[in-house]
């Protein structure tokens, strides 16, 4: 059984550390729902990272700037934005890293078709579009089999931030969102238990939904010191 686990409003710094404990430690089984404060990750492909004011202006104006060892290029986290991070086996799903990026494509698609929002993937580009505009972004990591990262669903977020970046280096593509395209007033507590179905789905797995702290699950021993999936 999925335990999807809903940590509220978060640093990105301080769930990066967690997933990549857990993951070089073999744990998995696990699905963290979060909302980030302001932050610009970039990724593994320097070519993508293009930002587009000084880091320490970044900083100075509330936006932190951190680098992630996941795929793509630089993106933007901020609250209203729904982040999704499994940390499971692949093997167990008999996924391939292509396998899984379509798995959490697909999820993305079918959330948003249940607001009544219809999005497509682009082939070489990992993550969903509205037309020509981009709605959501994937980067993962892979360690022995494990994955982390995941990703970022614009619900309901300032898309100003996306204007310090070149989103994953793609010049001229512009950044919507749910609430954008659709205009209703999005509740992101609401919709977290929405997604939580959809993965189940997605992954063909039942699971159980729980509301914790990321200090609460890393004190949890059946977390950090077990594995999560042993059926």
């Amino acid at each position: 059984m999925l335990e999807i686990a809903d940590i509220g409003k978060t640093n990105f710094a301080d769930v990066f550390s967690f997933q990549k404990r857990l993951a070089d430690k073999g744990r998995s089984g696990i699905i963290l729902l979060t909302e980030h404060n302001p932050v610009i990750t970039t990724g593994i492909r320097k070519d993508k990272n293009v930002l587009l004011k000084d880091e320490e202006l970044l900083k100075r104006s509330g936006i932190e700037v951190f680098p992630a060892n996941r795929g793509g290029g630089a993106t933007c986290h901020n609250p209203g934005q729904l982040v999704v991070y499994p940390i499971i086996e692949l093997s167990r799903y008999h996924f391939g890293i292509r396998d899984y990026i379509s798995a959490l494509e697909d999820f993305g698609r079918r959330f948003f078709y249940s607001f009544g929002l219809e999005t497509s993937n682009r082939a070489g580009y990992p993550g969903l579009w509205k037309g020509g505009k981009k709605i959501s972004s994937i980067g993962v990591r892979i360690n022995s089999g494990i994955s982390y990262h995941g990703i970022a669903l614009n619900l309901s977020n300032d898309l100003d931030i996306f204007s310090n970046i070149v989103p994953c280096g793609l010049e001229g593509v512009e950044v919507t969102s749910l609430e954008k395209e659709t205009g209703s007033s999005i509740d992101l507590n609401q919709v977290k238990k929405r997604a939580a179905e959809i993965l189940g789905e997605t992954f063909n797995e039942e699971y159980k939904y729980i509301q914790k702290t990321l200090s609460e699950l890393a004190e949890d021993k059946d977390i950090c010191l077990g594995q999560l999936l042993q059926n």
